[in-house]
Formats: C-alpha cells, structure tokens, sequence
C-alpha cells in the first residue's frame, strides 16, 4: 500500500514538473510510472507472501482479470479501479480495515458493516455491474465474447470462486464509508474475512 509519505513526495513532484521543458517532464513521468510500478510489484510480492503457494498464484489471476477490466471498461473521463488486496489480521476486522483504508487517506472515515448473508451471490451481482457495464449497447462493445448472459454468468461464478478459493472466508461484509474529503466519485466495498487475513474487493470509478 502507498504509504502518505510516498503520496505526499508524488505531489511535490509533479509540482516541480510544471517549471521543467517538456522533455524534462516527460522524462520524469517515465521515471516516476517506473517506481509506481516497482512499488505496485513489491506490494503485490508482500500480498503473496501472507498465502501459500497455491493461492498466491490464484490470487495474481484475479488480480490480472480485474486491471483488465479495469482497464477495458475505463474511459477517458471515467477512470475505474477495481482491486482486491489482502491486509493481516492480527488482531480485530477494524484495525486490520483501519490499515487498508489509510492507503486511501481514509483511516479515520466512519462506516458501517452488514455482513452478507448470500456472499457468492452478493459478488456476483455486483461484478457483473462494474465488470460489464455495457451489456445491451452493440455501438459499445461488437462481437463480444460475453455478450449472452449466459456466458457473463459462468465466467463471473468462476471469478468468485477463485476469490473464495484464496480468501477462505468465514464471514463477507459489505462496507458502507463515509468518507472524509475525496475518496471516489461512486464504489462498492467488500470485505472477505478469515482468520488471520481480511481481502478487501474495491470496485470504484473517478473522473
């Protein structure tokens, strides 16, 4: 997770951006996407390390299947980032919630918890939302693979099964924020819990 230190370094640089030649600028957001990215391969590589081998490698499918989607569904006004990250447990769901949310900045936002009692469904339903937006438009997506329901529904119970293959879950939560200053223009939040592990699903969209 990006720490506030690392954000706060990230504004004075592309502050400093602006007084350089357009050269300079776009030297240095290469620089600066190469680190975001390094830094992204070292969180993904601490997230692995807290499973066994076998889900590690299930968990960096469903990693690769959300970016995708992300990336496919995002537009040039509307920017989407789906995620499903994994924070220890030592202690309580809150404390472990209180570690993941500080990446957002949002650590002391208040919310609300109501545990789920048909998670699979739950997921599902709200996958096929963010993940296929444009079901029943032809003008946006032509000669789509998943354009009969039939097909979005297989492949999206396979998606959750994977994630309950890796997390384990013994309770599913739904997370209501209440932000404090930014966090997204619209979002879903769901946490799977385990013993000694929470798997937080971000599904949110920005302008």
């Amino acid at each position: 997770m990006t720490s506030k230190s690392e954000k706060q370094r990230r504004k004075a640089l592309f502050a400093n951006v602006t007084k350089l030649t357009r050269e300079e600028q776009e030297a240095a957001t290469r620089a600066e996407e190469a680190r975001e990215k390094m830094l992204r391969d070292e969180e993904l590589a601490y997230q692995a390390s807290l499973m066994s081998n076998k889900s590690a490698l299930l968990y960096g499918k469903i990693i690769g299947i959300l970016e995708s989607y992300a990336n496919f569904v995002s537009e040039t006004n509307a920017a989407h980032t789906f995620l499903f990250e994994v924070v220890a447990k030592p202690d309580s769901l809150e404390e472990a919630l209180k570690t993941y949310y500080e990446n957002w900045e949002q650590e002391d936002a208040p919310y609300l918890l109501e545990e789920i009692a048909n998670p699979k469904e739950a997921l599902h339903e709200k996958l096929e939302s963010w993940l296929f937006p444009y079901p029943n438009d032809p003008s946006r997506r032509r000669n789509y693979m998943f354009d009969l329901p039939e097909d979005r529904h297989s492949y999206l119970v396979e998606i959750v099964e994977f994630m309950f293959q890796v997390a384990k879950p013994a309770r599913v939560w739904k997370v209501d924020l209440r932000p404090i200053g930014w966090y997204e223009c619209a979002w879903d939040d769901f946490v799977l819990e385990s013993d000694k592990l929470i798997f937080v699903l971000h599904l949110g969209v920005s302008d």
